[in-house]
């Protein structure tokens, strides 16, 4: 299913209808988070904004809730939209971004699918114009990843200027209306599975359903994700202690929730947990958000394909009725969903602002032009290997010379030093 930008323009009924609409500003996170959960059950947003997934990485990275800014657009004295914003200083200016943008699959606001359309760019400018006089100033706006549509409302985002974002975004629809794989897929990933049955033992996906079980998954898939950066000469910023209680945090606390804000999903053969998925819903949608496969003996059976199918299986029956992976190039991708196209935009309010959003825009241009050219992209990679195994080495002497038979606690989990420095 392929979702894309809509282009708009905005004239000068959009100009007046601004006036119409009612904007409020809810600063810090206490302040926001009662309407901001009210809103989870009127309007339409993507897994990244919900307040429960904010708020368990606010609290697990330490960051201040007073930077937390949730603007809200009311027409006939109904809630049309919502920007949530988070302020960062960078080269002397303030900037808002989606709270958790920097580790979200994607940027998206907050709309209701009838008053989308009357978030003209005058209405975002004004909401952003408010956001401003309420925390005493603010220079430029800088939305990423952003899909040209979500749950099929075009994103109104897209009527002020945006470039495409280097990374491509992965959506489609499961169920009866799944069109990927191909019956020949399914039937060798279902071959597959029988063979590691035989080898492994029964073949089971579990949902984790206890401390324990959030615990176990968690452990397996640093194990695993750890092994497979390792070989791709890439920092395992998952095993660093603000995302090790990032997942936890936010697993445990919506442990028998219907839609958790942070679902772990456990592929296992005997006693062996072989891969793990974790995602997030909103609504009938569910986003894959990181996953890990072992890079054991039982590789070699398609481990990948088998989560997946099993997970899509899963999904389905439960009433999820799309899903995506996220961002990144990736094979597998290719076999579930359609690689559609991510934005990237910067509204700049003040004219240091401007400076600010040619920089932003600038870094992400640079970033796209090496992505796209297989050339500059492999330079990339090796010299990305390179200062990340330099890391580890320098890193690893001085654990050696400082604290020779160190181990930390986080939340129950012993972590070694090898996985604290990746």
């Amino acid at each position: 299913m392929a979702i894309a930008a809509t282009d708009f323009s905005e004239n000068q009924d959009d100009r007046r209808s601004a006036g119409a609409v009612a904007i409020a500003v809810h600063r810090g996170l206490a302040a926001a988070l009662p309407e901001w959960r009210r809103l989870e059950d009127e309007l339409v947003m993507t897994p990244y904004q919900r307040p429960g997934w904010v708020a368990s990485h606010t609290r697990a990275n330490g960051l201040s809730p007073d930077d937390i800014v949730l603007v809200t657009m009311a027409a006939d004295g109904r809630t049309i939209g919502a920007l949530p914003l988070m302020l960062e200083r960078r080269y002397g200016v303030t900037i808002a971004r989606m709270p958790t943008s920097a580790i979200a699959n994607s940027d998206f606001p907050m709309l209701s699918a009838e008053g989308a359309h009357a978030m003209t760019p005058a209405v975002v400018r004004a909401a952003l114009k408010a956001a401003a006089d309420a925390v005493g100033g603010l220079d430029v706006a800088f939305f990423t990843n952003q899909p040209g549509a979500w749950q099929g409302i075009a994103n109104p985002l897209l009527r002020l200027p945006h470039h495409p974002s280097p990374d491509p975004f992965y959506f489609g629809a499961i169920g009866p209306e799944m069109e990927r794989p191909n019956a020949k897929r399914i039937r060798n990933i279902r071959r597959g599975c029988r063979r590691l049955e035989e080898a492994h033992g029964a073949v089971e996906l579990r949902r984790a359903a206890s401390r324990a079980d959030v615990e176990a998954f968690h452990a397996a898939f640093l194990e695993q994700r750890g092994a497979r950066f390792r070989q791709q000469g890439i920092r395992n910023i998952f095993a660093e202690p603000g995302f090790v209680a990032f997942f936890k945090d936010a697993a445990i606390r919506s442990l028998g929730d219907e839609r958790p804000t942070l679902s772990m999903h456990a592929l296992t053969a005997g006693e062996d947990i072989l891969a793990v998925s974790f995602g997030t819903y909103s609504g009938t949608h569910f986003s894959q958000y990181i996953n890990s496969i072992s890079s054991g003996p039982a590789s070699r059976y398609s481990l990948m394909g088998i989560l997946m199918l099993s997970l899509i299986e899963a999904l389905s029956a439960s009433g999820i009725k799309t899903i995506d992976m996220g961002i990144g190039e990736f094979d597998y991708k290719n076999d579930w969903t359609d690689r559609t196209t991510g934005y990237d935009g910067a509204i700049a309010l003040t004219p240091a602002g401007r400076l600010a959003a040619a920089v932003l825009m600038g870094e992400r241009g640079s970033k796209r032009l090496i992505k796209q050219n297989p050339r500059l992209w492999r330079w990339a990679k090796t010299v990305r290997g390179f200062v990340t195994r330099n890391h580890e080495r320098r890193t690893a002497r001085l654990i050696a010379v400082e604290t020779p038979q160190t181990s930390y606690e986080t939340d129950g989990m012993t972590t070694s030093g090898e996985a604290r420095s990746a």
